[in-house]
């Protein structure tokens, strides 16, 4: 027998005595199995490895044959291996061409991508130019969260555009006024992350609050709710509506009209106050009053007891305080009091600070707010609230019409009742308008949240309505889209991003 042992360079061959002993046997080599493979116990090893590269194609010092004791070493004698007519050995080895190669296009996860390159990818996947988001310069996920649910206000928007002048003034309101509308021009017609040095600068000026340092010299996390304050506290000084009256108060501010009742003084005149609030405050109370869902916290905040100087007993008096809205403005913002301040337990060994009540308390994608309405204000949504319940009655006896179509066809009948087709209306006894008018009903279109256990760290995350299947969440400079299902798990009660500040913009229906 003649084999030539592939990679030896000498060029030599390699040959047997016809008086040696010959052995058949199988090799093993993954789902491959070699019979009948003639082996000559007197030859070196490399005879037999040369053999099995003109089968495998496997080079010779890849190959690993596997004999007792172990794997067969080049110098072995064959002789003394026992080998048997039949036997099978396994070969382990890698063929030629048959490497591991490194792939000609890098694979690059998604979660590698720079801001930048996702805008791109989405881009050419749905031919839209997608959102920027905002750079974190360093704990300032309260400010770009907040800028980017404030952006989604339509109204604002559109006056600062118009908003003449540039930051060089000294009034530090004027300059929040043109930094934020230079900062939403950017994030217009940017594809990649803005920085928001301008407006960080003019805010921690007007605000030296979010100008505060930690023990090392680095600017320490804020409140977003503070930060939205004082945003929409200098805005208002500026920003005009068409009565060149204020424009945030016309946005955002909830008349409230205020009761107050001495609970001990029965003869006592309850007083009534008119006052202006920019949000409305849902209390989580663990203990006392579990809170579920933001209705209960809403309605829990606006009836409270108060102590307050009484006139008539010439002291303080405990109030039953009870506030119900009085006009509904195009925008409402509703602030899960999430945040306390815990005093300090000498039981329990802890020191006071600001604490974190983390308990799931859901919210709806619809707000009905006519429970905290005024009796006036409930008269004034009377015919709303009519246009809606004719809508919804209409809606329902159609459904109910198609479904008894539906199961009469599947019947193998045409005839239907044609009173069961029409949904009854109740007779009305208002005067119904023809143009759109409130009904009491807000939309939710942003949202908040803050992640993590501790009142004074944690992380801010913005989220924005695109349309009814759509939301886009503003974490910083990493912006993407998200289900609406997701929105209705921002409820808390976990490590999750939990909600905190919740914008609801309002309903108008029309006949």
């Amino acid at each position: 027998i003649n084999a030539e042992y592939m990679g030896n360079t000498t060029g030599k061959f390699l040959c047997c005595s016809s008086a040696s002993i010959m052995v058949k046997i199988s090799i093993k080599w993954g789902k491959f199995k070699y019979d009948d493979i003639e082996v000559n116990e007197s030859e070196p090893v490399e005879v037999l490895r040369a053999q099995l590269y003109a089968l495998t194609r496997v080079p010779a010092d890849k190959q690993k044959i596997m004999v007792k004791g172990g794997f067969l070493k080049d110098d072995a004698d064959l002789s003394k291996l026992g080998l048997k007519e039949g036997q099978q050995l396994m070969m382990m080895g890698t063929a030629e061409g048959g490497e591991l190669k490194a792939p000609e296009e890098r694979v690059v996860f998604e979660e590698d991508l720079s801001s930048a390159e996702k805008a791109k990818i989405l881009q050419q996947k749905t031919g839209e130019a997608p959102p920027a988001g905002l750079a974190n310069l360093g704990n300032t996920c309260y400010m770009n969260s907040t800028l980017q649910c404030l952006r989604a206000v339509k109204e604002l928007r559109e006056a600062l555009q118009i908003y003449p002048g540039n930051v060089s003034q000294m009034d530090l309101s004027h300059n929040i006024a043109a930094a934020t509308r230079e900062l939403f021009q950017n994030l217009e017609t940017s594809g990649e992350a803005v920085h928001p040095f301008l407006f960080l600068q003019v805010l921690r000026n007007a605000y030296p609050q979010f100008a505060q340092q930690g023990a090392r010299g680095a600017f320490m996390q804020q409140d977003a709710e503070e930060c939205w304050n004082a945003v929409l506290s200098a805005l208002g000084g500026k920003l005009k509506d068409s009565n060149q009256s204020n424009l945030i108060d016309h946005l955002f501010g909830i008349e409230m009209e205020t009761k107050y009742v001495n609970t001990e003084g029965e003869d006592d005149t309850p007083e009534v106050m008119t006052e202006v609030q920019k949000k409305l405050p849902c209390h989580i109370d663990n203990q006392n009053q579990p809170i579920n869902h933001l209705h209960e916290g809403v309605k829990l905040s606006l009836e409270e007891t108060v102590e307050k100087w009484s006139p008539s007993l010439n002291r303080n008096a405990i109030y039953k305080k009870q506030s119900r809205m009085a006009r509904l403005p195009p925008y409402v913002m509703v602030q899960f009091v999430r945040f306390f301040w815990k005093k300090a337990s000498a039981s329990a060994g802890t020191e006071a600070g600001k604490a974190k009540i983390l308990r799931n308390v859901s919210f709806p994608a619809v707000l009905d707010v006519y429970e905290f309405c005024s009796d006036a204000l409930k008269e004034q949504l009377a015919p709303g609230r009519e246009i809606d319940r004719r809508r919804r009655s209409k809606e329902s006896g159609e459904a109910k019409a198609n479904a008894a179509a539906a199961a009469a066809t599947e019947a193998g009948t045409t005839e239907s009742s044609s009173s069961e087709a029409k949904p009854e209306e109740t007779p009305m006894d208002i005067d119904l308008p023809t143009g759109p008018c409130d009904n009491g009903t807000y939309e939710l279109v942003g949202v908040v949240t803050h992640k993590g256990r501790a009142a004074d760290s944690g992380h801010y995350v913005g989220w924005v309505k695109k349309n009814n299947e759509t939301w886009l969440m503003y974490d910083d400079d990493d912006v993407c889209t998200v289900p609406v299902e997701e929105i209705m798990k921002l409820r808390g009660g976990g490590d999750w991003h939990m909600a905190y500040l919740c914008l609801y913009r309002k309903i108008q229906v029309q006949l």
